[in-house]
């Protein structure tokens, strides 16, 4: 399922290079990704509230486990820059979210400090 999905992100000429996912916890996702490939940024990662449904806070935000690969065989650690992972978040809060302005909202702006200095993220 996975190589079929990166097949049809690459043929989407979208430019890009690897996919980002949010895994909540409690339902045992992570370890399953990790098998193939994926690596979990070292941040503590607060999801913003989905469109249409009830808003919280920050604080009181589910934090998931948020996770990239880089696309095809690969299991070494991704050669992302910080800069690639906000972009590539903020696209993530415009189109799945809603989020009109991601780099005004809350979420994006806690992530960002936690890679403050950063070239490139850490990963757990």
């Amino acid at each position: 399922i996975i190589a079929v999905r990166e097949r049809i992100m690459v043929t989407d000429g979208r430019s890009a290079t690897g996919w980002l996912a949010e895994c909540d916890p409690a339902e045992g996702a992570l370890p399953i990704l990790k098998k193939r490939g994926f690596h979990e940024v070292d941040v503590v990662y607060r999801q913003p509230p989905l469109s249409g449904r009830d808003t919280y806070t920050l604080s009181n935000a589910p934090a998931l486990h948020l996770v990239y690969k880089e696309f095809g065989e690969t299991f070494t650690l991704p050669e992302l820059t910080t800069e690639e992972l906000l972009e590539a978040v903020k696209w993530v809060y415009r189109v799945i979210y809603r989020i009109e302005e991601p780099e005004k909202s809350e979420y994006f702006l806690d992530l960002q400090s936690q890679l403050l200095g950063l070239d490139r993220p850490r990963w757990k």
